[in-house]
């Protein structure tokens, strides 16, 4: 029924009216009881779209001089769904403090993308908060073994998802350079394009978040100042990656990244 019910929502945005085309999608997927992938909705948008710019087309050999300005806007709708639709896999890195659960919050919202966040992931695999430990690189929850069966769960859900038509935000530290080549072996295997994008922001600033969100006690991340400078000092350089600076409102960040994955 998506096939059909897009046509409509095609027919919608060519009558520039895209918020409803989103309103009328949204309120039949719930009023259905059905459920589809961001990206097939795009696909069949983008195919109505392209079966009406070919009609347009035809009308326009048979003497009607406006319908070359309706096939190039139908094209244009075309092409935006099929950009929008692409599944994708992005990294957003960085040390603590750098704001990158915020900015892979936000882009996810506007990508129609899952976040896949490695301290919920390390919530989950392991509950029990160890005391004592949090100062420390290398122990308690940060122990490199379990680390590592972190980084492992990520990817896995990350390769069901994308697989099945789900872009996703990998929202982690990515400081080394063998998990973020799994991320792009995973890409590689799934014919799905990785980006990475690098939050950065000045050291004093990063100090100054973690101290506020440890106090405010909402948020999964452990990490304290001391390890905040351990990472930073210790971060290996990452030369593939987008810089990101993450001291403008978080708005302006999230529209940069956007359009670097745009390719703007």
């Amino acid at each position: 029924m998506l096939n059909d019910v897009a046509f409509l929502a095609m027919d919608l945005e060519r009558l520039g009216h895209r918020d409803l085309a989103e309103l009328f999608l949204g309120f039949y997927r719930e009023f259905a009881g059905e459920s589809w992938h961001r990206s097939l909705e795009h696909h069949y948008v983008a195919y109505r779209a392209h079966v009406r710019a070919k009609v347009a087309c035809i009308r326009h050999d048979q003497g009607d001089p406006q319908a070359a300005e309706l096939a190039r806007r139908l094209n244009f709708i075309a092409l935006e769904h099929l950009e929008a639709g692409r599944v994708r896999c992005v990294l957003v890195g960085g040390t603590p403090g750098t704001g990158k659960t915020s900015v892979s919050r936000e882009l996810a919202q506007r990508l129609g993308a899952v976040v896949i966040s490695s301290d919920t992931l390390r919530d989950e695999l392991q509950p029990e908060r160890t005391q004592g430990a949090n100062d420390e690189i290398g122990a308690g929850r940060y122990e490199p073994s379990f680390i590592e069966a972190v980084y492992d769960e990520m990817l896995h859900q990350a390769e069901l998802l994308v697989s099945r038509g789900e872009s996703v935000v990998l929202d982690a530290s990515w400081l080394d350079p063998t998990r973020r080549a799994r991320a792009l072996e995973l890409g590689a295997r799934t014919s799905t394009p990785v980006y990475e994008l690098r939050c950065t922001c000045p050291e004093a600033m990063a100090t100054e978040r973690i101290i506020r969100r440890n106090a405010a006690g909402s948020d999964a991340s452990e990490a304290t100042p001391a390890i905040e400078q351990a990472l930073r000092a210790g971060a290996a350089p990452w030369l593939s990656a987008f810089n990101l600076d993450t001291a403008a409102p978080l708005g302006e960040v999230v529209s940069v990244a956007e359009k670097f994955l745009a390719g703007d």
